[in-house]
Protein backbone atom coordinates (compact mmCIF):
# COMPACT_ATOMS: atom_id res chain seq x y z
CA UNK A 1 0.00 0.00 0.00
CA UNK A 2 1.40 3.40 -0.99
CA UNK A 3 1.94 6.21 1.48
CA UNK A 4 -0.83 8.25 -0.20
CA UNK A 5 -3.41 5.46 0.16
CA UNK A 6 -2.80 5.23 3.91
CA UNK A 7 -3.88 8.86 4.53
CA UNK A 8 -7.29 9.01 6.27
CA UNK A 9 -9.50 12.07 6.09
CA UNK A 10 -11.01 13.14 9.39
CA UNK A 11 -13.49 15.90 10.10
CA UNK A 12 -10.97 18.67 9.55
CA UNK A 13 -11.06 19.32 5.81
CA UNK A 14 -7.94 21.49 5.65
CA UNK A 15 -5.76 18.97 7.51
CA UNK A 16 -7.07 16.16 5.34
CA UNK A 17 -6.43 18.07 2.11
CA UNK A 18 -2.95 19.10 3.20
CA UNK A 19 -1.72 15.70 4.25
CA UNK A 20 -3.28 13.93 1.28
CA UNK A 21 -1.31 16.20 -1.03
CA UNK A 22 1.85 15.87 1.06
CA UNK A 23 1.58 12.09 1.09
CA UNK A 24 1.02 11.92 -2.65
CA UNK A 25 3.94 14.25 -3.30
CA UNK A 26 6.09 12.25 -0.92
CA UNK A 27 5.30 9.06 -2.75
CA UNK A 28 6.28 10.67 -6.04
CA UNK A 29 9.54 11.93 -4.61
CA UNK A 30 10.44 8.59 -3.14
CA UNK A 31 9.43 6.52 -6.17
CA UNK A 32 12.93 6.53 -7.71
CA UNK A 33 14.66 5.99 -4.36
CA UNK A 34 16.73 9.14 -4.73
CA UNK A 35 17.85 10.04 -1.17
CA UNK A 36 19.57 13.34 -1.86
CA UNK A 37 17.88 16.69 -1.25
CA UNK A 38 19.05 17.82 -4.68
CA UNK A 39 17.22 14.97 -6.32
CA UNK A 40 14.12 15.76 -4.28
CA UNK A 41 14.32 19.38 -5.36
CA UNK A 42 14.44 18.30 -8.98
CA UNK A 43 11.33 16.21 -8.40
CA UNK A 44 9.36 19.06 -6.84
CA UNK A 45 9.99 21.23 -9.90
CA UNK A 46 7.69 18.96 -11.86
CA UNK A 47 4.87 19.25 -9.32
CA UNK A 48 2.18 21.92 -9.32
CA UNK A 49 3.08 25.03 -7.32
CA UNK A 50 0.30 24.31 -4.81
CA UNK A 51 1.76 20.87 -4.05
CA UNK A 52 5.30 22.28 -3.72
CA UNK A 53 3.95 24.80 -1.22
CA UNK A 54 2.46 22.03 0.90
CA UNK A 55 5.61 19.92 0.73
CA UNK A 56 8.07 22.68 1.58
CA UNK A 57 6.16 24.90 3.98
CA UNK A 58 2.88 26.13 5.39
CA UNK A 59 -0.48 26.18 3.67
CA UNK A 60 -0.46 28.49 0.68
CA UNK A 61 -4.02 28.07 -0.62
CA UNK A 62 -7.38 26.77 0.52
CA UNK A 63 -10.25 25.51 -1.60
CA UNK A 64 -13.14 27.76 -0.53
CA UNK A 65 -15.67 25.31 -1.96
CA UNK A 66 -14.54 22.74 0.60
CA UNK A 67 -15.57 24.97 3.53
CA UNK A 68 -19.02 24.08 4.90
CA UNK A 69 -21.79 26.65 4.32
CA UNK A 70 -23.07 28.53 7.35
CA UNK A 71 -26.39 27.15 8.53
CA UNK A 72 -29.17 29.80 8.42
CA UNK A 73 -30.53 30.62 11.90
CA UNK A 74 -34.19 29.75 12.54
CA UNK A 75 -36.52 32.16 14.24
CA UNK A 76 -37.85 30.92 17.57
CA UNK A 77 -40.75 32.94 19.09
CA UNK A 78 -40.25 34.10 22.68
CA UNK A 79 -43.20 33.66 24.99
CA UNK A 80 -44.92 36.69 26.53
CA UNK A 81 -45.35 36.69 30.34
CA UNK A 82 -49.00 36.43 31.42
CA UNK A 83 -49.00 39.81 33.18
CA UNK A 84 -47.58 41.55 30.11
CA UNK A 85 -50.03 39.74 27.84
CA UNK A 86 -52.95 40.93 29.99
CA UNK A 87 -51.66 44.49 29.74
CA UNK A 88 -51.46 44.21 25.96
CA UNK A 89 -55.05 42.91 25.82
CA UNK A 90 -56.23 45.80 27.99
CA UNK A 91 -54.57 48.32 25.63
CA UNK A 92 -56.07 46.68 22.55
CA UNK A 93 -52.76 45.52 21.13
CA UNK A 94 -52.87 42.95 18.33
CA UNK A 95 -50.89 39.73 18.20
CA UNK A 96 -48.78 39.27 15.08
CA UNK A 97 -49.15 35.58 14.09
CA UNK A 98 -45.81 35.53 12.25
CA UNK A 99 -43.71 36.66 15.23
CA UNK A 100 -45.87 36.08 18.30
CA UNK A 101 -45.41 39.73 19.35
CA UNK A 102 -48.22 42.01 20.46
CA UNK A 103 -48.18 45.37 18.64
CA UNK A 104 -49.99 48.64 19.18
CA UNK A 105 -52.63 49.48 16.54
CA UNK A 106 -50.32 52.12 15.01
CA UNK A 107 -47.32 49.81 14.73
CA UNK A 108 -49.45 46.86 13.63
CA UNK A 109 -51.07 48.84 10.81
CA UNK A 110 -47.65 49.69 9.34
CA UNK A 111 -46.12 46.23 9.70
CA UNK A 112 -45.60 44.20 6.53
CA UNK A 113 -47.23 40.77 6.44
CA UNK A 114 -43.97 38.94 5.78
CA UNK A 115 -41.91 36.26 7.47
CA UNK A 116 -38.95 37.11 9.66
CA UNK A 117 -35.69 36.13 7.97
CA UNK A 118 -32.08 36.08 9.23
CA UNK A 119 -29.96 39.02 8.13
CA UNK A 120 -26.82 38.26 6.14
CA UNK A 121 -24.36 41.02 5.23
CA UNK A 122 -20.91 40.54 3.75
CA UNK A 123 -21.45 36.79 3.47
CA UNK A 124 -22.11 36.32 7.21
CA UNK A 125 -25.21 36.11 9.35
CA UNK A 126 -25.28 39.16 11.61
CA UNK A 127 -25.63 38.95 15.41
CA UNK A 128 -26.90 41.60 17.81
CA UNK A 129 -25.19 43.04 20.89
CA UNK A 130 -26.29 40.02 22.92
CA UNK A 131 -24.79 37.56 20.44
CA UNK A 132 -28.14 36.45 19.00
CA UNK A 133 -28.92 36.20 15.26
CA UNK A 134 -30.62 39.30 13.86
CA UNK A 135 -33.98 38.82 12.14
CA UNK A 136 -35.95 41.33 10.05
CA UNK A 137 -38.84 41.25 7.59
CA UNK A 138 -37.97 40.11 4.07
CA UNK A 139 -38.38 43.59 2.55
CA UNK A 140 -36.15 45.11 5.22
CA UNK A 141 -33.44 42.55 4.51
CA UNK A 142 -33.58 43.27 0.78
CA UNK A 143 -33.24 47.01 1.32
CA UNK A 144 -30.47 46.55 3.88
CA UNK A 145 -28.48 44.36 1.52
CA UNK A 146 -28.90 46.93 -1.26
CA UNK A 147 -27.64 49.70 1.05
CA UNK A 148 -24.76 47.52 2.22
CA UNK A 149 -23.71 46.68 -1.33
CA UNK A 150 -23.73 50.36 -2.32
CA UNK A 151 -21.77 51.35 0.78
CA UNK A 152 -19.19 48.60 0.29
CA UNK A 153 -18.67 49.67 -3.32
CA UNK A 154 -17.99 53.27 -2.27
CA UNK A 155 -16.32 52.87 1.13
CA UNK A 156 -15.15 49.22 1.23
CA UNK A 157 -16.96 48.90 4.54
CA UNK A 158 -20.06 46.96 5.54
CA UNK A 159 -23.04 48.30 7.46
CA UNK A 160 -22.83 47.27 11.12
CA UNK A 161 -26.23 46.32 12.52
CA UNK A 162 -26.47 46.02 16.31
CA UNK A 163 -30.19 45.30 16.67
CA UNK A 164 -33.07 44.20 14.46
CA UNK A 165 -36.24 42.45 15.52
CA UNK A 166 -36.93 42.35 19.27
CA UNK A 167 -39.38 40.24 21.22
CA UNK A 168 -41.96 41.90 23.48
CA UNK A 169 -40.03 40.58 26.46
CA UNK A 170 -36.70 42.07 25.33
CA UNK A 171 -38.32 45.41 24.56
CA UNK A 172 -39.94 45.39 28.00
CA UNK A 173 -36.58 44.69 29.67
CA UNK A 174 -34.84 47.46 27.71
CA UNK A 175 -37.60 49.91 28.59
CA UNK A 176 -37.27 49.09 32.28
CA UNK A 177 -33.50 49.54 32.12
CA UNK A 178 -33.32 52.66 29.94
CA UNK A 179 -36.54 54.56 30.57
CA UNK A 180 -35.50 58.11 31.34
CA UNK A 181 -31.88 57.41 30.31
CA UNK A 182 -32.24 56.82 26.58
CA UNK A 183 -34.62 56.73 23.63
CA UNK A 184 -36.67 53.53 24.00
CA UNK A 185 -40.34 52.78 23.40
CA UNK A 186 -42.56 50.78 25.78
CA UNK A 187 -43.16 47.12 24.90
CA UNK A 188 -45.51 46.69 21.95
CA UNK A 189 -44.86 50.18 20.60
CA UNK A 190 -41.42 49.85 19.02
CA UNK A 191 -40.82 49.21 15.33
CA UNK A 192 -38.10 46.81 16.41
CA UNK A 193 -40.88 44.53 17.65
CA UNK A 194 -42.39 44.56 14.17
CA UNK A 195 -39.12 43.56 12.47
CA UNK A 196 -39.23 46.81 10.48
CA UNK A 197 -36.34 48.63 12.19
CA UNK A 198 -32.62 48.25 12.82
CA UNK A 199 -29.94 50.05 14.83
CA UNK A 200 -26.52 50.76 13.31
CA UNK A 201 -23.21 51.42 15.04
CA UNK A 202 -21.68 53.11 11.96
CA UNK A 203 -24.79 55.10 11.07
CA UNK A 204 -22.93 58.23 9.92
CA UNK A 205 -21.05 56.28 7.26
CA UNK A 206 -24.20 54.41 6.28
CA UNK A 207 -26.60 57.38 6.39
CA UNK A 208 -26.83 58.25 2.70
CA UNK A 209 -26.91 54.63 1.58
CA UNK A 210 -29.69 53.76 4.03
CA UNK A 211 -31.80 56.75 2.94
CA UNK A 212 -31.25 55.93 -0.73
CA UNK A 213 -32.43 52.38 -0.05
CA UNK A 214 -35.69 53.69 1.42
CA UNK A 215 -35.01 53.90 5.15
CA UNK A 216 -35.62 56.89 7.39
CA UNK A 217 -33.26 57.47 10.30
CA UNK A 218 -29.92 58.81 11.45
CA UNK A 219 -29.66 62.60 11.48
CA UNK A 220 -32.98 62.69 9.63
CA UNK A 221 -34.95 60.44 11.98
CA UNK A 222 -36.11 60.16 15.55
CA UNK A 223 -34.64 62.85 17.79
CA UNK A 224 -31.97 61.49 20.17
CA UNK A 225 -32.00 58.09 18.46
CA UNK A 226 -29.64 58.62 15.55
CA UNK A 227 -28.69 54.95 15.27
CA UNK A 228 -32.28 53.97 14.46
CA UNK A 229 -33.48 53.28 10.89
CA UNK A 230 -36.88 51.97 9.85
CA UNK A 231 -39.45 51.59 7.10
CA UNK A 232 -43.02 52.98 7.36
CA UNK A 233 -42.34 54.55 10.77
CA UNK A 234 -41.73 58.11 9.57
CA UNK A 235 -42.78 59.60 6.25
CA UNK A 236 -39.78 60.20 4.02
CA UNK A 237 -39.48 63.85 2.93
CA UNK A 238 -38.42 64.91 -0.54
CA UNK A 239 -36.76 68.24 0.31
CA UNK A 240 -33.51 69.18 2.00
CA UNK A 241 -35.22 71.20 4.76
CA UNK A 242 -36.02 67.90 6.46
CA UNK A 243 -32.29 67.21 6.85
CA UNK A 244 -31.44 70.21 9.07
CA UNK A 245 -29.61 68.02 11.59
CA UNK A 246 -27.51 66.38 8.87
CA UNK A 247 -24.21 67.33 7.30
CA UNK A 248 -23.90 67.61 3.52
CA UNK A 249 -22.29 64.19 3.31
CA UNK A 250 -25.31 62.65 5.03
CA UNK A 251 -27.93 64.08 2.67
CA UNK A 252 -29.17 61.56 0.06
CA UNK A 253 -27.81 61.95 -3.45
CA UNK A 254 -31.32 62.20 -4.89
CA UNK A 255 -32.06 65.26 -2.71
CA UNK A 256 -28.79 66.95 -3.64
CA UNK A 257 -29.35 66.36 -7.35
CA UNK A 258 -32.71 68.07 -7.13
CA UNK A 259 -31.12 71.05 -5.37
CA UNK A 260 -28.40 71.34 -7.99
CA UNK A 261 -30.97 71.56 -10.78
CA UNK A 262 -32.92 74.40 -9.13
CA UNK A 263 -30.03 76.18 -7.43
CA UNK A 264 -32.00 76.06 -4.18
CA UNK A 265 -30.40 77.60 -1.08
CA UNK A 266 -30.94 75.65 2.13
CA UNK A 267 -29.89 76.51 5.68
CA UNK A 268 -28.57 73.54 7.64
CA UNK A 269 -28.10 74.91 11.13
CA UNK A 270 -25.44 77.61 10.80
CA UNK A 271 -24.40 76.33 7.38
CA UNK A 272 -25.92 77.72 4.20
CA UNK A 273 -25.74 75.50 1.16
CA UNK A 274 -26.50 76.53 -2.40
CA UNK A 275 -27.33 73.68 -4.71
CA UNK A 276 -24.86 74.72 -7.39
CA UNK A 277 -21.92 74.70 -4.96
CA UNK A 278 -19.41 71.94 -5.62
CA UNK A 279 -19.07 69.39 -2.82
Amino acid sequence: MSQASRVSCGSRVLRCARWSIVATAGALLASDGAPSSRAGERRTRGLPSLVRGFVRGPVVAVDAAAAPAETPPLYQPVGVPATLEQEFARKGFRRDPRTGNYLSPKVSSKTLSEMLVPLMLGGRYVKDLRGNPIFVRETIRTKLQAADAAMFEKKHEHIKVTYGFRSNLLQYELYQQLNGHGKVAPAGMSFHESGMAVDLSNWRDAQRFMIEAGFVGGCYGIEEDLVHYSINEITKASNAEAFKRCTLKEIPETILKGMKKTGEVVSLGKLKFKGKTKR
